[in-house]
């Protein structure tokens, strides 16, 4: 990526006094179990935008420091859905720039995100000038808090530049409007991970979990055949599910064969 310049900034962010909350709305999670917390987690964004200066000069930056804080009143009901964080807790976000066309973003590699895109907003990320990278090593928050946070900088980017945002750790595009009512729910929804299903043969399978790095845990992997492929989506849900409880399998076997990931990657096999 053909960078302009970095910067890394850190900001506190301090939660109310009441204790963690169980998480809401991802689909391998009860509502009466906790997540664990406070582990290393990645998240990975495009915001891909015709204003070749986006993000560019140090008022941009503090504005999208006064978002995440809520301190822009189009921001504070997503700052005020963060209902807990320890007293001194922090999010770093480092951005990054590249014009495009570039070899490390080829639209052959962002065109499976972008077309599930409305047309107008998909015209606007595939003829984007530039793209601003945002990258956060932030530890999690109960119910994956810590996403609303470095989404709230995203979003601004987003709203102020006219861009679309790609999540490279799920591969999933996303309109600003959308993208603000995602955080802006009571709950974050499914969309923060995906399950993927490669075929590997005419009666073999490969399914893959992508966006658990996004909550400081490892992808899986499980190979089927044709036949076992709705029990194989089960059973990949079911150790997701014990994974984001308890932040480890009973079972697995080793790291994963195939390709692609940003994190660590876990194999699985069937009951």
């Amino acid at each position: 990526m053909a960078t302009r310049f970095m910067v890394m900034w850190l900001v506190a962010m301090i939660g109310s006094a009441c204790g963690p909350t169980a998480p809401r709305g991802l689909s391998t999670l009860d509502d009466d179990e906790p997540m664990l917390t406070q582990r290393p987690a990645l998240q990975m964004y495009l915001i891909l935008t015709h204003q070749t200066e986006a993000m560019q000069d140090p008022r941009s930056i503090k504005e999208m420091w006064r978002a995440v804080h809520g301190e822009r009143a189009e921001f504070r009901d997503i700052r005020t859905l963060v209902r807990w964080a320890p007293a001194e807790y922090a999010i770093d976000i480092e951005l990054d720039f590249a014009n495009l066309p570039h070899p490390a973003l080829p639209m052959k590699m962002l065109q499976p995100s972008l077309r599930r895109l409305p047309s107008g907003v998909r015209q606007i990320g595939e003829t984007a000038p530039l793209a601003v990278s945002v990258r956060s090593r932030s530890e999690t928050l109960p119910a994956g808090e810590h996403l609303r946070l470095v989404g709230a900088a995203v979003l601004y980017m987003a709203e102020a530049f006219d861009g679309v945002i790609v999540d490279l750790m799920t591969r999933r595009a996303w309109t600003a409007e959308a993208w603000r009512t995602e955080l802006s729910g009571r709950a974050l929804t499914t969309a923060q991970t995906r399950l993927m299903v490669g075929q590997l043969s005419p009666n073999q399978y490969r399914l893959r979990s992508r966006g658990n790095i996004k909550f400081g845990l490892p992808d899986l992997e499980l190979d089927a055949s044709a036949t076992q492929l709705s029990l194989a989506k089960t059973r990949l849900a079911v150790a997701q599910k014990q994974l984001m409880r308890t932040g480890r399998l009973t079972e697995e076997n080793g790291q994963c064969l195939g390709n692609g990931y940003d994190g660590e990657c876990l194999r699985v096999s069937m009951p």
